[in-house]
């Protein structure tokens, strides 16, 4: 009997050491914190990242960016938002610092459990930018960057030139977008490469690119850029005498010639010549000029060079002029009149498809559409116009009347054959001219 009062009683005391074990580690994990908190990098207003623990930061009511944590023994702990958890199981100790408001930790085996920081192993982790995390803007350019001493009116350095860059370009928010400074700096680029040398003179053709660049967290932004051309030394082989606007080979007395030499850049000096008339701007008026054709010529002097002629364009002055219309409200056919023995024609007919005939012209003549050969009529005989190999011109036009049975109807359009004609009356012009046809 006593021997089984003595097992009740050890019992007894076994099960009363379990329950204080138990109210000591309790009290370890929930009666008591950890005193020790990890930095964080913290986000002032102002664009500054500081050092600080979070509690701190969250009290200055500034925002956490990123924050870190050191374990003692061989556990890991990570951290998210204002609360952490860690746990570590076997070996000879436990332990967990969090930075936050709240932390538990539990351990399982050994001899002890503990709060500490610093010493033995530890590992750390990153904890991403959370709801409360500001984003960071990109840096907003103000001010512009161009070139100075470019050669105008045609904005162009020639070579030999010295070239100048004017940046005004800078952050308005440098600080929030973390650059270093609100100045940028400039990147000068060419292509080819190698065009200006160390005193920054231009030394060959291409083109020069100069970017204003702000370095802003870490990384580079373009925030805008620049390009001039360095043109060539004008070379009077090289250059091209062509039509200037509303200019061509078949022209009429009541039209205005213009011809230029491009490229140039008022780097030489240019005379003009039309027939028996010279001057030194290109643009001749054909009212009193010969009939026919005639060289349209430019003469070049760069510097001390001797001139060099150069052809522009052979063009033939016509005396009259008509607009031919074809399949309009007169009928199916269209009647037109021929006023001069040389006459520009610029025909169009209310069909889509280019099939453009002349007929039962009271005169023989000859047409002649630029790019294609001379075609001959005589005794009234049809003249059908080559296919021009472009596009008609379209154009709104309430009067006209398709070709009776032409299908499908294209409606009230006048179609432009997309290039002129020269008609020339062979033989004794009629006073007062002739009519012709055309469908």
């Amino acid at each position: 009997m006593r021997k089984i009062v003595d097992n009740w009683k050890i019992l007894l005391v076994l099960l009363i050491g379990a329950i204080g074990v138990q109210a000591i580690f309790s009290c370890s994990s929930d009666g008591f914190e950890s005193n020790v908190a990890a930095n964080v990098s913290c986000y002032k207003a102002e664009g500054e990242l500081v050092e600080l623990s979070e509690k701190l930061c969250l009290e200055m009511g500034w925002t956490v960016v990123s924050s870190s944590s050191s374990v003692a023994g061989s556990s890991s702990s990570t951290i998210a938002g204002g609360g952490s958890s860690s746990s570590g199981e076997g070996g000879d100790a436990s332990s967990s610092s969090v930075a936050g408001d709240v932390s538990s930790s539990s351990g399982e085996g050994g001899d002890s459990s503990s709060s500490s920081t610093g010493g033995g192993e530890s590992s750390s982790s990153s904890v991403p930018p959370s709801s409360s995390s500001v984003s960071i803007p990109g840096p907003v350019k103000t001010g512009d960057i161009d070139f100075v001493g470019l050669n105008q009116p045609h904005g162009v350095y020639f070579i030999g030139d010295d070239y100048g860059i004017n940046n005004t370009v800078k952050v308005s928010n440098h600080a929030a977008a973390l650059c270093a400074t609100d100045e940028t700096t400039i990147r000068i680029e060419t292509t080819p490469p190698n065009i200006i040398d160390e005193a920054g003179k231009i030394t060959g053709a291409g083109t020069i690119t100069v970017t204003a660049v702000a370095n802003c967290n870490g990384t580079e932004h373009e925030l805008e850029k620049a390009i001039a051309t360095v043109v060539p030394d004008p070379d009077p082989a090289s250059l091209e005498c062509v039509f200037g606007e509303g200019s061509q080979h078949l022209m009429h007395r009541g039209e205005t010639l213009n011809v230029v030499v491009n490229n140039v850049y008022d780097r030489c000096d240019l005379s003009y010549s039309f027939g028996s008339t010279n001057n030194a701007t290109g643009s001749f008026s054909l009212s009193s000029v010969a009939l026919g054709e005639s060289n349209a010529t430019a003469t070049i002097t760069c510097g001390s060079n001797e001139p060099v002629p150069k052809e522009c364009s052979k063009v033939f002055v016509a005396e009259g002029y008509v607009e031919a219309r074809c399949n309009h409200s007169q009928g199916p056919f269209g009647n037109w009149r021929v006023p001069a023995a040389t006459t520009i024609i610029e025909h169009a007919c209310c069909q889509p498809k280019l099939r453009m005939q002349f007929n039962n012209c009271f005169n023989d003549y000859t047409l002649l559409v630029d790019g294609f050969a001379k075609m001959t009529s005589t005794n009234n005989s049809e003249v059908i116009l080559p296919d021009p190999l472009l596009p008609a011109r379209p154009e709104a036009y309430p009067d006209c009347r398709p070709y009776p049975g032409s299908n499908p109807s294209p409606g009230d359009i006048l179609f432009h054959y997309p290039k002129r004609i020269l008609m020339e009356a062979t033989g004794t012009f009629p006073s007062g001219g002739f009519t012709c046809e055309s469908w």
